[in-house]
């Protein structure tokens, strides 16, 4: 029995402890080893005819391979199965879902954890190597957090694994943009890229923006920046999460994500301390408060803003924003912004 399982484990090795009916098969072991082991206790069934030769819950390269023996050997990992090995972050859940796309004329169907996806073409990929086991086959970064962003649940999970992407050097922000405009189908892509392009660095700022975007449409808020760069005197003041220029007043999300820790919130107190230093006014709100009532925070920066207009001078002499956003060649100075566009 030792050996046996000794060369079971030599065989399971190479994909880090799974292995196939079809390779027990070929090493002349009986059609029925895996099935009394999983019946046992011993091992378990991850996909049909693919097995893990442990007890223990599988983690996310095992569950990688066994959805690449499922699929074939054309098939090549991407969504959020793809993003997680390659380090992007993805918002944590008890989703184990791993997309593959495999070529359209193959036939593997749908199961369990492993979702199907047909095409045509085949995306772009690249070997993951570990030393001493298979090549995982994951489609090039882009494509990985394009189809992350296309199959999440919500808006919100979609905007945080885009602004994840964003911050990630492997990720080509300009080609999950492409993504978006390869057609119908695209789920939150063309929402989140859109977002992203607007200045949105979180998914707290994304509920924000959503907000205030139809608001500023409907004429009950001013235009508005994501994120822009403030400047006096050749000093920086800070990028507050939105500002509303001719008004001297910005809007800040304080999440326990981004301002939670002690540096953090220090430099968002010494932040606020700076613009009110420069008779400048920032609007502080938590995404639990937000999401309670948006309305209520638009109400917040309508009488804000009210104040800031009938002040003789809302912003100070000299002061320089600068808008960015990632498809920006550079950063572009905004052109000043009238007050009386806002009634």
């Amino acid at each position: 029995m030792t050996a046996e399982r000794a060369t079971i484990d030599s065989l399971a090795a190479p994909h880090d402890g799974v292995v196939t009916q079809k390779a027990l098969v070929a090493a002349r072991y009986r059609p029925a080893t895996a099935h009394e082991a999983v019946r046992r206790g011993r091992w378990q069934r991850l996909l049909p005819g693919v097995y893990l030769t442990s007890a223990a819950p599988p983690s996310l390269r095992q569950r990688c391979h066994a959805a690449l023996l499922h699929a074939g050997p054309e098939a090549v990992i991407t969504g959020r199965a793809g993003c997680e090995l390659r380090g992007i972050a993805t918002p944590a859940d008890d989703d184990p879902e791993v997309c593959v796309v495999v070529p359209a004329s193959s036939h593997p169907v749908r199961t369990g954890f492993c979702h199907v996806i047909r095409a045509r073409e085949m995306p772009d990929h690249q070997l993951l190597r570990s030393e001493g086991r298979a090549d995982l086959r994951v489609a090039v970064p882009h494509r990985c957090v394009a189809d992350a962003v296309r199959r999440a649940s919500a808006i919100g999970t979609a905007r945080a694994v885009g602004t994840a992407a964003l911050a990630h050097p492997s990720v080509d922000w300009e080609l999950v943009a492409g993504e978006a405009r390869r057609g119908p189908g695209s789920g939150h892509l063309a929402r989140v890229v859109q977002d992203v392009t607007d200045g949105v660095r979180s998914p707290a700022e994304g509920d924000v923006h959503e907000t205030l975007l139809r608001a500023s449409r409907r004429g009950r808020l001013p235009a508005y920046l994501l994120n822009p760069e403030l400047y006096l005197d050749g000093e920086l003041l800070g990028s507050p999460d939105a500002w509303f220029p001719g008004f001297g007043l910005g809007d800040e999300v304080d999440s326990r994500e981004w301002h939670g820790g002690a540096d953090q919130l220090d430099a968002t107190l010494l932040r606020h301390e700076r613009f009110a230093a420069h008779g400048l006014a920032l609007c502080h709100v938590t995404p639990k408060r937000f999401a309670q009532s948006p309305a209520a925070h638009v109400t917040t920066l309508r009488g804000m803003l009210a104040a800031r207009r009938a002040m003789e001078c809302p912003e100070p002499p000299g002061l320089v924003v600068l808008a960015r956003g990632p498809l920006l060649p550079a950063r572009t100075p905004w052109p000043q912004m009238s007050p009386r566009r806002w009634r």
